[in-house]
This record gives structure tokens, C-alpha cells and sequence, in this order.
């Protein structure tokens, strides 16, 4: 794993910047090396869930306003009563955009094959292209 490390710090010092390392398990080392940034895929799951509370509390407000329910003299606009719905789909919503985030991130489904490849790699072997 050192030489995976050390070969992959002399090729961004060198000038390389699209670097692949193959291992047979992930190593933190060979991550730092390769100078992964955090992932963005959070974003979108932030993002996600608060259209989706937004959206459900759209939803539950307009709904009240159209088809009013006058009872006992309560208000029409009742957030407590909504709070279930607006939780649900902030849920609903920030699990699909994740999917998604992850699908684009990924760049999945991927049109063209892997280059290299080795069955070595899963067996304790290191490569770095």
C-alpha cells in the first residue's frame, strides 16, 4: 500500500490529475492521496428534503384554503396537523434526490467499459492508473 501511495504522489506531482487506484479494500491512505473531495451528493439530499418539506407544507396549506372545514371555530390553516405530512415528504423527497445526486455524482450508468482491470486487484494487489 506504501508504493500505492507513493506512486500516486509522484504522479500529481508530476502533473496528473485524473488518477484511478484499484484496491482490494478501501484504504484511507490511498483516498487522501488520490485528494478525493467530500462528497456532493449531501447537497442534494439537503436540498431534496427541504423542497420536499416545502412542498408538503404547499400541498397541506392549499388544500385546507380550497375544500375549507369549518369546526368549532378552529383555524383552517392548522400547522400542527400538518407537521406529519410536511415530515413525509421531506423524507420521501430528500431520499429520491439522494438517488439521484448519487446517479449524477457517479456518472452511472456508465456507456463505456472499464479500461483496465485486474482480478488481482480483489486479491491483495494494488494498481494505480
Amino acid at each position: 500500500m506504501d508504493s500505492a501511495v507513493k506512486a500516486i504522489e509522484q504522479l500529481r506531482e508530476a502533473g496528473l490529475r485524473e488518477i484511478t487506484a484499484y484496491m482490494p479494500y478501501p484504504e484511507h491512505e490511498v483516498e487522501d492521496a488520490l485528494g478525493y473531495d467530500q462528497s456532493p451528493v449531501r447537497v442534494w439530499a439537503l436540498v431534496g428534503g427541504l423542497c420536499g418539506a416545502a412542498g408538503g407544507l404547499a400541498f397541506t396549506s392549499w388544500t385546507s384554503l380550497d375544500w375549507p372545514l369549518v369546526t368549532g371555530g378552529k383555524p383552517i390553516l392548522s400547522i400542527p396537523a400538518y407537521v406529519i405530512i410536511v415530515f413525509e415528504m421531506m423524507v420521501l423527497f430528500g431520499a429520491l434526490s439522494t438517488v439521484i445526486g448519487l446517479f449524477i455524482n457517479s456518472r452511472l450508468p456508465s456507456i463505456k467499459p472499464m479500461v483496465v482491470y485486474d482480478a488481482e486487484f480483489t486479491a491483495g494487489k494494488y494498481g494505480v492508473y
